[in-house]
């Protein structure tokens, strides 16, 4: 299966597609890894069902259907379904969903990742806040802040100082200097050094 990806043959995307629904989360799972190969051209006929796949009960499948629709960058409008999984009951649907989004123009989607930040599940709000680190959008900063300061699990804060390494203003100095100072948490005073983000 993984083969038929790398060969990059847009011929193959009917194949790979309907293997997305096979019994074994194996096969689903390398069709999905195998989808994002295909390069830009499937790009119509996969997001749909790549989509669906970030509904998938298995951890891998919903990763790699993230991982793929990455890799095909779709247009704003083929995402529009991708909506209603960001809204899943399931954590780890709403999780993959926002993964989608790592290596594509995520700005378009800030409203969901605004919301997706103070998530009752803390790696939802962690892949929420690597997104938001991505999008080079001055609305994020606030954001980034926010959950540098406030969120509860350490992972999250330590995700937040690294996503704002870059930031220039004076707010974002500050609010990194004080979580090197004042931070519980080992990793989260590491991350927000102002001298270990160069």
């Amino acid at each position: 299966m993984e083969c038929l990806g790398k060969i990059g043959d847009a011929a193959t995307i009917s194949a790979v597609t309907s293997l997305m629904a096979d019994e074994s989360a194996l096969v689903r799972s390398a069709a999905a890894k195998a989808a994002g190969r295909l390069g830009t051209s499937v790009t119509k006929t996969a997001i749909p069902v790549l989509i669906g796949a970030l509904k998938d009960s298995h951890e891998a499948v919903r990763r790699h259907a993230a991982e793929a629709i990455g890799e095909l960058d779709p247009a704003p409008e083929l995402l529009s379904a991708i909506a209603e999984v960001f809204v899943s009951t399931d954590a780890r649907t709403r999780k993959g969903a926002i993964l989608s989004l790592l290596e594509i123009d995520s700005s378009r989607w800030l409203v969901f990742l605004e919301k997706a930040v103070k998530d009752p599940d803390a790696d939802v709000r962690q892949a929420a806040v690597a997104v938001l680190g991505e999008t080079n959008v001055p609305e994020a900063i606030p954001l980034l802040r926010e959950r540098l300061r406030l969120d509860p699990d350490p992972a999250v804060r330590a995700e937040a100082a690294y996503r704002l390494r870059t930031a220039q203003d004076e707010g974002t100095r500050s609010a990194l200097k004080r979580a090197a100072e004042t931070d519980v948490n080992e990793s989260v005073r590491l991350w927000s050094r102002l001298d270990a983000r160069l």
